[in-house]
C-alpha cells in the first residue's frame, strides 16, 4: 500500500490499490469501482453501507434519549460527562453546565481513528514486515558464518591430530630403536652364559670320570700328572636399563589454546534499522472528479533503506618467520602472501603453516609492494633493481618489466581487466604518480596532476581498484585516500575523521558494494567509506582488539583480513551486510 503523504500520491483501494472512489462504513475500507461492485454483490458484504469516499461516515449515529424517547442524544455535558438530549440539558440537574455537540466529537474521533488506522496499515505493519524479513535473512548468514567457523575449527583439529600422529610415530620409532639395543645386549649375554654353562658341564663330566676310577695304583701313579683345573669365573653381565616415559603435562585449557576458542566480540550490538515513519506536513488533500486524491503542500518522502556492515572475528593467524607485517595479498580463501620488515615475502595458509619464503633484494618498504593476479601469479616490486618481478605458482621468479628511473611503491593487479596499477616516485625530483601498465608490462597511462594544484600524489603506497574502475590510493605523505576515475580525473580525497591522532592510511581494499575500506594505523581502526568518499563507520577499532593495522584484504567469501604492523598476526573476520 502506498504511504499517504509521499509525493504525487492519490488515495488507493485497500484491496487492489487502484484509485479509490468509494468507502465502506461497515468495514472501514477504501474501494475502487471494481471492488465496490464485488463488495456490493458478495454474500458476506452486500449489506454493508457503501458510499462515495467524500461522504464517508463522520456523523453521529442516531440514539434515542432514555428519558425523552422522541429525542436524539446529541450533546455531551462536560461537567457530568454524560450524553444528553436537548430537553435533558434544560433540566435543573444540568443548570449552568457547558455542553459540546456530540457530532463534533464523533467527527474528531473518526478522523483520529482513521488516521491511526492509516498509520498502522501504511507504516507500522510494512516496517515490521521489513524487520521480520531482515531477521529471516540473518538466519542463513549466521548459519554460513557458523559453518565457516566449524570448518576452520575442524581444519585446526585435523592439523593438530596430524601433528600428534607425527610426534607419536617419532616416539614409537625411538622406542623401537631402544628396544632393539636392549634386546641385542640381552641376546649377547644369553649366548655368553649358554657357552659358560656348556664349559661347566664339560668340567663336570671330566671330574666325574676321574672319580669313577677305583684302581689305587693308577691313582697313585697319576697323581703327579693330574692337577685340579682352575674354574673360569662366572662372566660379568648387566641388567638392562629400561626406558622411561614422562607423560605430557597438559590440561584442557592447553588444548583449547591450540585449537582456539569461541567467543563473542566485546562490542555494542548494532540496532536494527527501522524505517522512519513518513508524516505529511501542511498537506491539503482533495478529491478530483476522477476520484484521484491529490495533495499540495510540503511533504517528507519516505527515507530509503540504509545498508550497514559489521564484522565478526573468526580467527587469528600467526604468520611464521616474519616481523613487522607490512602488506597482505590474498591468493585464495585458503592461502595468502605477506611482506615484512626483514625483507621477506612469506606464503602461508589459514593455519599459519609456512608454504614458501622468498627474499627480496634491496629491502621492503612499508608499502603494498606485492599483488596476486587473476591467474594466480605473485607480482612484487624490486626497489634495488627498479623492476617488477613475477612469481609463478611453481615458484619460478622472472623479471616482468623495469620502471626505468622510478622507484616502485604500491602495486595492484586489476580484477577487471588484468592491468597493473603502480605507485612510483623519484626522490631527487620529489615527484610521484600512479601508472597503469598492461599485464605484459606495457605502459598505458600516467596519472599525476590535478588541474588546480601542483601534484596529485606525494607517496602512493597502497592501491586498489573499485568496481566502477576508480583507482583508490593510500598516500602516506598526504595522509589521505586519493581517488581518481579510470580516466585519471580526481574525484575526491578522504583525510579521515577528527581525532586526537592524525589519519595514517595504509592497506586499502573495496567490497562487492563498491565501498572503500582503509586501515588507519595511528587510529587503530578500519574506516568504511562509500564509493563517493562519504564516511560510513569505523568498521573495526580498538574495541575489537585491533592494534596498528597495516595490511588489508578481502577474499571471495567476504572474509576480511587485517594484518597488524607491530606483530606477525593476521586477524580474519566475517564481513556481513545488514539491511
Amino acid at each position: 500500500m502506498e504511504v499517504l503523504g509521499t509525493p504525487q500520491h492519490w488515495l488507493m483501494c485497500d484491496i487492489c490499490e487502484e484509485n479509490c472512489v468509494y468507502y465502506c462504513n461497515s468495514c472501514n475500507k477504501r474501494l475502487c469501482d471494481k471492488c465496490h461492485t464485488e463488495h456490493h454483490t458478495n454474500e458476506d458484504t452486500k449489506t454493508h453501507d457503501l458510499i462515495l469516499y467524500q461522504l464517508r461516515q463522520k456523523s453521529l449515529g442516531e440514539e434515542k434519549c432514555p428519558h425523552h424517547p422522541t429525542k436524539d442524544l446529541d450533546m455531551l455535558c462536560e461537567e457530568c460527562q454524560v450524553a444528553l438530549c436537548y430537553k435533558c440539558s434544560m433540566t435543573e440537574a444540568h443548570s449552568g453546565h457547558h455542553f459540546i455537540d456530540l457530532e463534533e466529537i464523533s467527527i474528531k474521533n473518526f478522523e483520529m481513528y482513521e488516521n491511526e488506522l492509516s498509520r498502522i496499515q501504511d507504516h507500522f505493519l510494512p516496517a515490521c514486515h521489513e524487520v521480520l524479513n531482515e531477521i529471516k535473512e540473518d538466519v542463513p548468514k549466521v548459519k554460513k558464518m557458523v559453518a565457516l567457523i566449524r570448518e576452520t575449527m575442524t581444519t585446526e583439529a585435523n592439523a593438530l591430530k596430524s601433528l600428534v600422529d607425527r610426534v607419536l610415530s617419532e616416539n614409537f620409532s625411538e622406542l623401537d630403536s631402544i628396544e632393539e639395543r636392549i634386546l641385542h645386549d640381552l641376546t649377547a649375554q644369553d649366548k655368553t652364559f649358554t657357552n659358560y654353562i656348556s664349559y661347566l658341564q664339560e668340567l663336570l663330566r671330566k671330574y666325574q670320570s676321574k672319580l669313577a676310577k677305583k684302581n689305587l695304583e693308577d691313582l697313585i701313579s697319576k697323581q703327579r700328572e693330574d692337577k685340579a683345573e682352575e674354574i673360569d669365573p662366572i662372566p660379568e653381565t648387566f641388567k638392562p636399563v629400561l626406558p622411561i616415559f614422562t607423560g605430557g603435562q597438559f590440561t584442557e585449557d592447553d588444548i583449547k589454546k591450540f585449537l582456539g576458542k569461541i567467543s563473542f566480540p566485546k562490542v555494542t550490538k548494532a540496532r536494527r534499522h527501522v524505517r522512519v515513519e513518513s508524516r505529511s506536513e501542511e498537506v491539503d488533500v482533495f478529491l478530483h472528479e476522477d476520484g484521484k486524491e491529490q495533495q499540495k503542500g510540503k511533504v517528507n518522502p519516505r527515507p530509503d533503506k540504509q545498508v550497514t556492515f559489521s564484522v565478526s572475528m573468526i580467527k587469528e593467524i600467526m604468520v611464521p618467520r616474519i616481523s613487522f607485517l607490512f602488506h597482505i595479498s590474498l591468493e585464495t580463501s585458503k592461502r595468502f602472501w605477506v611482506s615484512s620488515f626483514d625483507e621477506y615475502l612469506v606464503q602461508t595458509d589459514l593455519q599459519g603453516n609456512l608454504l614458501h619464503k622468498l627474499q627480496i633484494t634491496g629491502g621492503i618498504m612499508r608499502v603494498g609492494c606485492h599483488t596476486v593476479t587473476k591467474e594466480g601469479d605473485l607480482l612484487f616490486a624490486d626497489r634495488k633493481n627498479k623492476c617488477i618481478n613475477r612469481v609463478t605458482p611453481d615458484k619460478m621468479v622472472t623479471e616482468l618489466f623495469t620502471t626505468e628511473d622510478w622507484e616502485p611503491l604500491g602495486i595492484y593487479s586489476s580484477r577487471i581487466n588484468g592491468d597493473i596499477l603502480m605507485g612510483k616516485s623519484k626522490d631527487k625530483d620529489r615527484e610521484a604518480r600512479v601508472t597503469r601498465y598492461s599485464k605484459a608490462g606495457v605502459k598505458l597511462q600516467d596519472i599525476r596532476k590535478k588541474h588546480w594544484i601542483k601534484t596529485l600524489y606525494e607517496f602512493p603506497a597502497y592501491l586498489t581498484e573499485n568496481n566502477n574502475g576508480d583507482i583508490c590510493t593510500s598516500d602516506i605523505e598526504k595522509e589521505a585516500v586519493v581517488v581518481v576515475d579510470k580516466s585519471g580525473k580526481h574525484r575526491f580525497s578522504y583525510t579521515g575523521q577528527q581525532s586526537e591522532s592524525s589519519f595514517s592510511p595504509r592497506g586499502i581494499c573495496t567490497d562487492a558494494f563498491s565501498h572503500i575500506l582503509v586501515c588507519d594505523e595511528n587510529g587503530n581502526s578500519v574506516h568504511l567509506l562509500d564509493q563517493d568518499g562519504h564516511f560510513l563507520s569505523l568498521l573495526i577499532n580498538q574495541n575489537h582488539g585491533l592494534n596498528s593495522p597495516c595490511g588489508l584484504g578481502m577474499d571471495e567469501e567476504n572474509n576480511l583480513y587485517v594484518g597488524e604492523f607491530d606483530s606477525n598476526t593476521v586477524k580474519v573476520s566475517s564481513y556481513l551486510d545488514q539491511y
